[in-house]
């Protein structure tokens, strides 16, 4: 590490950065703080940036956080719209900073980087599960009771909130978790894993699919399987093996099929809830819904105002009392007592934003699958969708540790993708 080397400080600091996504959110905004104050010594900050071959990227980023902060001006509520703003600042920092470090400098420091959000996600894991195992073992079982809308519930130490409540809401853990394993195994693949062992490795990757399974983040865990099955497939199809590829598909059902009949019932009905998709909009308790009636309902108020508001929404600090008012008139019981977002992050943008959001969203992800189409870059892909796929049933974009995540990692990977050594040897050769 040359540390006179305004470039590698800054990607020691990215470090820091992508370290701090698994710590308390204070932690992850002063991180992000040093890594932009460091950003003043480098001379060469507007033209890193301007002979970026990723500006396309940094200027939709930019455009997310302008339109978000525009529709202030026709905001009623002010003050929740200047926090939810604050949430989206990543938007407008991260890209921008990463942009300016020379991105010879950043490729040649990719594996590091990469290394460390795998490796503190390992950490993480295995807090979250010690975390469990202290609270099992003081308590002497296996679950706390928990009286909720009148039914008394177990939540396992293992699984769900409790599991990851010392990190993260699980939905965002899974998140998190599902992209390691992906990163992972392109370590691995690539022999750039620290303290290399393809045993020690795999043995890795297997540990955190069980913790990703124990979190129980149910779209999380469908948009994995799928893309992670079809991207398997479609692998063995193209090396010309077909028995293959359909025997791994046998397999896999099958054993899917046999780990439903295994685990225990309170650990699959998460999964298994979703028989009937009739739901009474006012119903007094949760129980009467289940995950994905409970989001048609949402899904149903929040369009109510968006199609009122199609083109502009309502406004960032607006659209929280707009969602509460549609609860009222639809009499969404449940969801106005407890106060529930969209839980589908492209309604979330519309609604508050209005289409320009949604669609300078779609934009950011369809130029990242681009530019992994493009490099013929499978993982990036596999990255990417399960982005979108994990924003199909969770805002998760109102949350710190998600907008940290897309706008750092997913930075990242697009910056170091397909990065080509002879335009940075005309570039040296220019200066």
């Amino acid at each position: 590490m040359n540390w006179k080397s305004v470039n590698h400080r800054s990607v020691l600091l990215l470090q820091l950065v992508i370290i701090a996504l698994y710590c308390p959110i204070p932690v992850s905004s002063i991180s992000i703080i040093i890594f932009l104050l460091h950003s003043f010594f480098n001379r060469n900050f507007f033209r890193n940036i301007r002979s970026h071959p990723h500006k396309g990227w940094v200027l939709l980023a930019l455009s997310f956080f302008a339109i978000n902060a525009i529709s202030l001006l026709y905001s009623e509520n002010l003050p929740d719209g200047l926090r939810r703003l604050e949430t989206l600042q990543p938007f407008l920092w991260l890209p921008l900073i990463m942009a300016s470090i020379d991105i010879g400098v950043l490729r040649e420091r990719r594996y590091t980087l990469i290394n460390t959000f795998f490796w503190a996600s390992i950490l993480a894991a295995l807090v979250a599960i010690g975390t469990a195992v202290f609270h099992i073992v003081s308590t002497g079982s296996l679950y706390a009771p928990v009286n909720d809308d009148g039914i008394v519930v177990k939540e396992y130490y293992f699984t769900y909130l409790r599991l990851s409540r010392i990190i993260m809401h699980p939905g965002y853990l899974s998140l998190y978790m599902g992209i390691a394993i992906y990163l992972g195994y392109g370590l691995i693949r690539e022999q750039k894993l620290w303290f290399f062992s393809r045993r020690v490795g795999y043995g890795l990757l297997a540990f955190l699919l069980v913790f990703l399974f124990m979190l129980q983040g149910r779209m999380n865990l469908l948009a994995f399987g799928a893309i992670t099955f079809i991207a398997l497939v479609v692998f063995l199809f193209r090396r010309a093996k077909p028995v293959r590829a359909l025997a791994f598909s046998a397999i896999t059902i099958a054993s899917l099929s046999v780990l439903f009949f295994v685990l225990p019932n309170d650990v699959t009905q998460r999964f298994t809830e979703f028989q009937s998709l009739n739901y009474q909009m006012d119903a007094p308790v949760i129980h009467q819904f289940n995950g994905i009636t409970i989001r048609l309902a949402e899904w149903h108020c929040a369009w109510d105002v968006i199609r009122e508001n199609i083109l502009g929404g309502v406004g960032l600090g607006d659209a929280h009392d707009r969602l509460m008012s549609s609860y009222r008139e639809n009499n969404f019981v449940v969801g106005l007592a407890r106060e529930f977002n969209c839980h589908n992050q492209y309604l979330e943008s519309w609604l508050g934003a209005g289409l320009p959001a949604v669609l300078v969203l779609l934009l950011l992800l369809m130029y990242a699958l681009l530019q992994a189409y493009r490099q013929k870059n499978a993982l990036l892909a596999m990255v990417v969708l399960y982005f979108f796929f994990s924003m199909l049933t969770e805002s998760m974009l109102i949350r710190h540790k998600a907008v940290t995540l897309f706008n750092s990692l997913l930075t990242l990977l697009v910056f170091i993708n397909g990065f080509n050594h002879k335009q940075q040897a005309v570039k040296e050769a220019e200066e």
